[in-house]
């Protein structure tokens, strides 16, 4: 399943939620963010920020459990942390 969100306020911006089964027991999920430019990257970076300090883990933070599942060096894994540190989030 994918999730869809349109959001209106205070920017506009869409987030993609969805999973992918990246081996035969284990599911990554993944946020995709279209339409970022200079007006709403702050807006994205608090709605994130929010996420993350709801979570009971930093995303980009597996554990030793998934990196087994999903292989040590999947390009998923060894990304993740660049990829959150490049939308502002550490």
């Amino acid at each position: 399943y994918a999730f869809r969100f349109v959001v209106k306020e205070p920017s506009e911006f869409i987030m993609d939620l969805y999973d992918a089964k990246m081996t035969h027991s284990g599911i990554m999920h993944f946020i995709e963010l279209d339409d970022v430019n200079k007006e709403n990257a702050n807006d994205i970076r608090k709605v994130l920020n929010g996420l993350v300090k709801k979570l009971p883990r930093k995303p980009w933070k597996f554990t030793l459990g998934q990196r087994f599942q999903y292989a040590f060096l999947a390009p998923e894994i060894v990304t993740a942390k660049r990829k959150w540190r490049k939308l502002g989030i550490e």
